[in-house]
């Protein structure tokens, strides 16, 4: 019973460990501002997808989204 009682505790670690330690709602409010940011340069069709996964030493952060076209502007440079 005990050595089923720690996996129990190891698997729980393991998925507590994993987890992205963010508050309610991040997701929701970094597409928006994201979103904000992207469409000066382009014309989105859909919201943005986040997705966020644990890696080796971090996390992988991918965004994708799709666009009609990529919306002309000029760079001022000083």
């Amino acid at each position: 019973m005990k050595n089923k009682s720690r996996e129990i505790m190891r698997v729980q670690n393991v998925i507590d460990s994993d987890r992205l330690n963010v508050g309610k709602g991040f997701t929701d409010l970094f597409v928006e501002d994201f979103s904000k940011l992207v469409q000066d340069y382009f014309e989105i069709e859909k919201q943005p997808i986040l997705n966020i996964a644990k890696d080796k030493n971090g996390y992988k952060v991918e965004i994708s989204f799709y666009t009609n076209r990529v919306k002309p502007f000029n760079s001022i440079v000083d």
